[in-house]
């Protein structure tokens, strides 16, 4: 089975291929004078694909090398389509080969693009699996650790809501599988009672730069760093002293965390 990353590779190197053909046949036209019609064949048309295909065509196929998440493949999935469609479009109105081929040719790329999104849907599915094997394989060693049962899309919603951040891909998918695990990882219903309160406190630095998710059972609290502009800033994951009122940076990611904690690294 072809997986998303590699679809979009094949779609960013035709993408590729369409904007040096256009570049060549519009230097070739301007040098000859020749005048061609059509819905995208004018030459400011023609200059803008040009750029936007060997700009895009090069951005999209390193998204595709190095794997984005699944919200961010479907949207390089639209752009190399738009821009495959219209590349086609182009060389085939200029070139006079009718309206056939450039519907075949929109009808073969949007399948693809369904493929695509319907396999980026699949790696949704797989991320999920990875919490439920990660806390399988730590239930096991850890007897304390329950996982309860999923949170649904409105408990995650309400959360957002309330709080006025949207929750990271990894928090929401994780939150899905278990809606905490009463040890290391809030509920839904725990996010936001812990954040609200704590940012009434009003005898510590102000912590609305942080979004809690979890706590070590000793009064600190694990979140992300946000802000009003951003929401949440990245992935890393910094932890709140009670005591000292101190953020300090603890692990790369969500499930960087739940490993270094439940392996007694943090």
């Amino acid at each position: 089975m072809l997986r998303p990353s590699a679809l979009l590779i094949v779609m960013s190197i035709v993408s590729i291929v369409f904007g040096v053909i256009l570049l060549f046949f519009s230097a070739f036209l301007a040098l000859n004078g020749i005048a061609v019609g059509g819905l995208f064949a004018s030459s400011s048309t023609m200059l803008a694909l040009e750029i936007f295909s060997l700009a895009g065509g090069p951005l999209f196929l390193l998204c595709g090398v190095f794997g984005v998440k699944a919200k961010k493949l479907k949207a390089c999935f639209i752009m190399a389509l738009v821009i495959i469609i219209a590349q086609a479009s182009n060389l085939i109105l200029a070139y006079g080969y009718g309206d056939y081929i450039f519907i075949g040719i929109i009808i073969v790329f949007t399948i693809l693009y369904i493929y695509g999104i319907k396999q980026t849907k699949q790696m949704g599915e797989m991320n999920m699996s990875k919490w439920i094997e990660l806390f399988n394989e730590i239930t096991n060693t850890h007897e304390y650790c329950k996982p309860n049962p999923p949170a649904t899309i409105e408990q995650i919603s309400k959360v957002e809501k309330t709080l006025g951040n949207k929750l990271p891909a990894d928090l929401k998918e994780l939150l899905l599988c278990m809606n905490g695990d009463d040890w290391l990882i809030f509920s839904t219903e725990q996010i936001i009672e812990t954040n609200i309160e704590v940012r009434k406190m009003d005898f510590y630095m102000p912590l609305d730069c942080l979004l809690f998710f979890g706590g070590n059972g000793c009064g600190d609290y694990y979140g992300y760093p946000i802000t009003r502009e951003m929401g949440v800033r990245h992935d890393n994951v910094f932890i709140w002293s009670h005591e000292s009122d101190d953020r300090m940076w603890r692990a790369n990611d969500l499930e960087d965390i739940i490993r270094k904690y439940y392996n007694s690294d943090i």
